[in-house]
């Protein structure tokens, strides 16, 4: 079932190399390395109580592995379609609708992992939602 950590996390590199602007990349690189250090960072600060806690019954794998496997591919790849995509000079709707749209793909991906799946955890009084169970 852990798998899905992995094959999801692996699917965002063919979503970059098709939607990033790869000649743009040196411009965006700073802010992808500021994310993934935030995370890392999140990580190292959180060890002795964390949020949430990736699960992996079959394959046993420390969930601090798992939270790194997705800084390192999931973050940069996101963030660099995300900031290569951003509509500049859009007036106010549009940047609000697209940062709406990444938004709700994120808490998407983290409610199948949590709700439906059932292999993340919230620790510590950390909650997604009112839905929470």
């Amino acid at each position: 079932m852990e798998l899905v950590y992995f094959v999801g996390s692996c699917l965002w590199i063919p979503v970059a190399l098709k939607f990033g602007d790869w000649k743009s990349l040196k411009r965006y690189a700073a802010s992808v390395y500021y994310v993934m250090l935030g995370s890392v960072l999140a990580v190292v600060i959180t060890a002795n109580r964390e949020l949430w806690i990736y699960e992996s019954p079959t394959y046993h794998i420390d969930d601090t592995i798992i939270e790194l496997f997705i800084t390192f591919v999931v973050f940069p790849s996101a963030f660099f379609v995300f900031l290569s995509r951003y509509p500049n000079g859009s007036g106010v709707l549009k940047p609000f609708l697209y940062i709406t749209l990444w938004v709700g793909v994120f808490a998407g991906c983290e409610a199948f992992v949590h709700y439906y799946l059932r292999i993340m955890s919230y620790q510590n009084g950390w909650i997604i939602s009112a839905l929470h169970s």
